[in-house]
């Protein structure tokens, strides 16, 4: 992986396609090669201005942490959801609105973004993560588009 983010090419493609590139979570915690911590910490230096795609990968992710480190650092400062999403590792993001879950396993792991899902559509197929490819998005994507949004009304 660090051989990949060190790769100028890559961080060429995201500077030329305007990509914003962040890792979210504790995974500060878990890696221990030096290296590998630059060259994540510099991709996102480099990309933090960039606002026309954004590349968001959560490494060591988990949905109940997330919100107990941002109800954390509220301190005792009056909880509104401006000021708690303010406090989530993914709080820069916008709401979800599709979350595709592979492998056959109706089941949400961990809180996964739970704050940012709260009114998704979710869809759940058998088809492995491997295996899902363009006819597989189709089918969650047209599966999307038939149903009626009511936001929680």
């Amino acid at each position: 992986l660090r051989e990949e983010l060190e790769n100028p090419k890559l961080l060429s493609d995201f500077l030329e396609n305007s990509i914003n590139v962040k890792i979210v979570g504790p995974w500060r915690e878990i890696v221990r090669d030096q290296k590998l911590v630059d060259a994540i910490e510099n991709i996102e230096k480099q990309t933090e201005k960039l606002n026309k795609q954004f590349l968001t990968i959560l490494f060591a992710y988990d949905g109940k942490q997330e919100v107990l480190t941002a109800i954390e650092q509220l301190g005792g400062s009056k909880v509104t959801e401006q000021a708690l999403r303010k406090g989530l590792w993914t709080g820069h993001l916008p709401d979800v609105d599709l979350v595709i879950r592979t492998g056959g396993e109706p089941h949400w792991s961990a809180g996964f973004m739970m704050w940012l899902t709260a009114n998704s559509q979710f869809y759940f197929t058998h088809t492995l993560w491997p295996d899902f490819d363009k006819r597989e998005l189709k089918l969650a994507l047209k599966d999307f588009a038939d149903r009626a949004r009511r936001m929680g009304k």
